[in-house]
Order: C-alpha cells, then structure tokens, then sequence
C-alpha cells in the first residue's frame, strides 16, 4: 500500500479522522506496541496511540489511548507536542498528532487485551530494524530528531 507522510499540510488534504501517537520515552529509549495478528496491519510495531474521539482534544485522546492500551497514566504537562503529520493511504487522509513524554523508569506495562500481543523499549535505530506499521519509518525518521 502506498503511503504519503507529510510534516507541512499538502493542498486540498481533507482528513476524516485525527490519529494521535506518544513517543514515552525512558533515556534514548521508547515504547513500541506489537499489534496483534487479526488487527489491521497485524503484527506489525507502532507507538502506542489511536483516533481521537469526537469531542476529545488530541492531548486528552492519546492520554486515554495510553490508559486503555498499555495502563499507563500520564498527565497533560508531562506530555509535549512534536508535531502534526499529513498521512495519505490511498482514498484516506488522517492526521497524526505526535506527542512525546519523558518518564523518570521503565513503568509496568499492561496491554489492552485483544489489541496488542507484545511490548518493546527500543532506541531509534533499533526501531528502524523492526516491521513497523505502514508509515512508521517515515513516522520516526521525521518525529524522533524533533525531540532529541
């Protein structure tokens, strides 16, 4: 499937829906989710993070993302915002608003059942070895240099 990944809003982009996603990172490491094998891009790795629920800010959508997937609470103020990507997957436009969140240690992490089957605390290069979800590569590669 071709993707387009965007960091400056293309002409004519219409979205029709809002994405949001958090790099929760420990030193120069962060969290990536393993999506399970009956989930739309099965097996594949991404940060942890999903579409915004009509009335919901992006901030307050990927905290609760970050709650129902992995059990983690994390506050507004500790969450900083890195950016907005312009993702296009052929017909669909979606927006994807990148967070980042420092945490002092590796916290306990609990997985939403049924939505993610594995875990992982990975540096960036490490990241880019691993089968990310469609748009990922391009997703770290623009997003990870803008907070570190």
């Amino acid at each position: 499937m071709e993707i387009e990944v965007r960091q400056e809003r293309p002409h004519n982009f219409s979205p029709s829906v809002e994405v949001a996603g958090a790099f929760l990172c420990v030193n120069d490491h962060f969290l990536l989710l393993k999506r399970e094998k009956d989930k739309p891009y099965p097996l594949t790795w991404g940060l942890p993070g999903g579409k915004i629920d009509t009335g919901e800010t992006s901030k307050m959508g990927i905290i609760r993302e970050i709650q129902e997937e992995v059990g983690l609470s994390v506050i507004a103020e500790n969450l900083n915002e890195v950016c907005t990507l312009y993702i296009t997957q052929e017909e669909i436009q979606f927006t994807f608003d990148i967070y980042h969140a420092n945490l002092d240690i590796k916290p306990s992490v609990k997985l939403s059942e049924g939505e993610h089957c594995d875990f992982l605390w990975c540096t960036y290069l490490e990241s880019l070895e691993l089968d990310l979800i469609s748009g990922g590569i391009e997703t770290m590669k623009i997003c990870y240099p803008l907070f570190k």
